[in-house]
């Protein structure tokens, strides 16, 4: 049998054991809010990594049909062509390509599809210069870096259509002053048309006598 002295620590223990557990028992709502907090938690931080993988998805290119053709060209195969096509069929990807950071506010929330596509004639020049291929083949290697500097600069403000008409004006304009100042030699000028379709939006621009055809489908 126990004496005295081993029952009463007998009779400690257990009420330090019994301490605990009521501890325990006391703690249990505490548990529940950490279990609850635990769920939204993970919805928080599974919410995060898909916004930021669709941050990193590409963009779709548009769903059109695009091409070009030119029939008034030289029989001569070593003359370069008057008319120049510049058919850039996902902006998007050309952009990320040169590491251009285009406008993710506004008219370009959620990655809207764009596409670009111009028309530089050597003929028809903007009552500047003579017929001449040099000053077409300029704007058709530079046109999308002009129009993508000007994009750019959008991403300060939230950009609206009137913004963006605006943005393909002045990119027009600095191809031309570009053109005048890295070549100056060249003597010759051109005509533009050129459309810009962000999602449902078609922005049109044009120079000297050209010009494009607008048909709506059903009609």
């Amino acid at each position: 049998m126990a004496t005295e002295k081993e029952a009463a620590a007998l009779a400690k223990t257990m009420g330090t054991a019994g301490t605990f557990f009521k501890g325990l028992q006391g703690n249990t709502s505490h548990r529940g809010s950490v279990q609850a907090t635990m769920p939204m938690q993970l919805e928080a931080v599974l919410a995060k990594r898909e916004k930021a993988k669709e941050e990193h998805k590409p963009a779709r290119p548009p769903n059109v049909l695009v091409d070009g053709v030119y029939v008034r060209g030289s029989a001569d195969p070593k003359q370069k062509p008057v008319l120049r096509h510049v058919i850039v069929k996902d902006l998007n990807k050309v952009a990320t390509q040169l590491k251009y950071e285009v406008p993710t506010t506004g008219l370009f929330e959620r990655k809207p599809p764009m596409g670009l596509y111009c028309v530089f004639d050597g003929l028809s020049r903007a009552g500047v210069g003579v017929a001449g291929p040099a000053s077409a083949e300029f704007c058709a290697l530079n046109f999308h870096i002009a129009l993508l500097n000007s994009l750019s600069e959008l991403r300060t403000g939230t950009p609206t259509a009137s913004s963006v008409e605006s943005a393909v004006a002045k990119s027009l304009e600095t191809l031309d002053q570009e053109l005048l100042i890295r070549n100056p030699e060249i003597a010759d000028g051109c005509g533009a048309a050129v459309a810009l379709l962000v999602r449902d939006h078609l922005f049109l621009a044009f120079m000297g006598r050209c010009t494009a055809v607008l048909c709506e489908v059903g009609t």
